[in-house]
C-alpha cells in the first residue's frame, strides 16, 4: 500500500512539474516563495499593513500567529521529518531549478507553516482570508515546482499546519481572553 501510495505521489509531482513552465522568471519568483526560513519574510512583506491592523484589534492574534508557526515548525521539522525519512523528489526528477535543502521531504515545511499563518489570519480577519490561502497555496506549489517536495509533502504539510493551528487558537481563547 506504502509503495502504490509513494509510485502514485511520484507521478503526480512529475505531471505537476511537467506541466508547470520552467523558466528563469518563475524560477526566481518560486524561489522568493521559497527562501528557507523566509516565511515570516514573505508574509511580512505581502501583508504587513494587514498583520499591524489584525495585531491592533485582537490581542490574541500575535500569540496564535507565533505559536502556531512555532508548534507546526516544531512538528514538522523537528520531529516528523526525522521520523519518516522521505528522501527529496529532486533527487529523482530531472530539469529541476533544485534550490533544495539535503535533509528529508515529508511533510513540508513550508507547507505547514504557510497554511498555520494563513489559517490564523484568516481566523482573525476573515474578509481577506482568500487571499491569505493563495499566498499560502503559492509557497507550497513552489516546493513542488522547485522538486524540493512531492504533492503528497505540501498536501500532508499544509493539513498539518491547519490543524496545528486550529488547536492553537482554541488553546488561545482558554488562557487569553478578547
Amino acid at each position: 500500500m506504502v509503495a502504490v501510495l509513494r509510485q502514485t505521489d511520484f507521478v503526480v509531482t512529475s505531471l505537476v512539474n511537467s506541466l508547470l513552465p520552467h523558466h528563469k522568471v518563475l524560477d526566481l519568483v518560486f524561489s522568493f516563495l521559497s527562501l528557507e526560513g523566509a516565511f515570516l519574510i514573505v508574509w511580512l512583506v505581502f501583508l504587513a499593513p494587514l498583520l499591524y491592523f489584525v495585531a491592533i484589534r485582537q490581542k490574541r492574534f500575535l500569540p496564535s500567529f507565533f505559536f502556531a508557526s512555532l508548534f507546526t515548525f516544531l512538528v514538522t521539522n523537528v520531529f516528523l521529518k526525522r521520523l519518516i525519512a522521505r528522501r527529496r523528489p529532486y533527487l529523482f526528477l530531472k530539469n529541476l531549478p533544485g534550490f533544495c535543502p539535503t535533509d528529508f521531504s515529508f511533510p513540508s515545511g513550508h507547507a505547514s507553516v504557510a497554511f498555520a499563518a494563513a489559517f490564523v489570519l484568516s481566523y482573525f480577519d476573515k474578509k481577506r482570508a482568500l487571499y491569505y490561502y493563495i499566498l499560502a497555496f503559492l509557497i507550497a506549489l513552489s516546493r513542488v515546482y522547485l522538486g524540493c517536495h512531492y504533492v503528497l509533502d505540501v498536501v500532508s504539510g499544509a493539513l498539518l499546519g491547519v490543524i496545528v493551528a486550529f488547536f492553537t487558537i482554541k488553546i488561545s481563547e482558554l488562557y487569553l481572553r478578547k
